[in-house]
């Protein structure tokens, strides 16, 4: 990211909107010195949140890159919402009368995107739109994203022949102490949206009667030997101290003239 060039956009919208830099402040509930010293390329003096709010003032969003052993991130993460959303698509089947698609692209009205998830359940005539977030980055977006899918979901669910009744949605997200974090920071805002919970889901996929609109979290850890190939790290139980010592008065008092351990 260009700090420089993205101050300098920043100023340049608000010159454009001809809004002053304490206008902006108030709007994003920052101070004008820190409106000041984003359009002066200082990034490194505030936080990401104040930048993306000031942005977000502006009827802007802030797209963040990441750079690791060229390009390994972007696997990393595609493993890890691979593996998140293999346990979505398990918990709707083993629930009756549910039918999954997979990555559903769709363009609607001159909108267009991808669905993680949809489904489908017959019985109920209900639709569910799943997201998957290995990582929480922008709140803005993923609400913006799941008003216009749940919006324009019964039209995509018409083109694939369904004819939903009720729309709910369903935002499944790593169980990380980032995402946990960043879930509370913004708790008021995402229960208005989201207000139903990962048991509340459980529930309702056995039986879709009412739409529902839920945020649930779910540990990768937990999800056995799928995960296996994405190299979480394994939890190493250091010894206790009396254990060192005695290991090491076994070792002191266990050794010949010559060096070598005796036999067990």
């Amino acid at each position: 990211m260009d700090e420089q060039r993205l101050g300098a956009g920043l100023r340049a919208l608000r010159v454009h909107a001809r809004r002053t830099q304490l206008e902006v402040a108030d709007a994003a509930n920052v101070s004008r010195g820190t409106v000041s010293r984003i359009e002066r390329g200082h990034l490194r003096e505030v936080s990401l949140t104040a930048v993306a709010a000031v942005a977000s003032a502006l009827d802007a969003h802030i797209d963040l890159g990441l750079r690791w052993r060229g390009g390994q991130v972007d696997r990393l993460l595609d493993a890890r919402h691979a593996v998140l959303q293999q346990e979505v698509i398990h918990r709707l089947s083993r629930a009756p009368g549910w039918v999954v698609a997979p990555e559903v692209s769709f363009s609607v009205f001159g909108e267009r995107g991808s669905i993680d998830l949809l489904a489908w359940h017959a019985g109920r005539g209900a639709v569910l739109v799943v997201e998957i977030k290995s990582l929480i980055v922008d709140l803005q977006d993923l609400l913006r994203t799941m008003d216009q899918r749940g919006r324009l979901a019964p039209a995509i669910a018409r083109g694939r022949g369904w004819s939903a009744r009720a729309v709910s949605t369903w935002v499944a997200v790593e169980d990380t102490d980032a995402n946990r974090r960043r879930v509370r920071h913004h708790a008021e805002l995402l229960r208005s949206s989201f207000p139903a919970t990962g048991p509340m889901i459980r529930r309702w996929l056995r039986d879709p009667v009412q739409p529902i609109h839920a945020l649930s979290f779910l540990s990768i850890e937990r999800l056995g030997s799928r995960t296996r190939a994405l190299g979480t790290p394994e939890r190493v139980r250091r010894p206790s101290r009396a254990a060192v010592r005695a290991a090491e008065e076994l070792a002191a008092g266990s050794t010949t003239t010559d060096g070598c351990a005796e036999p067990a």
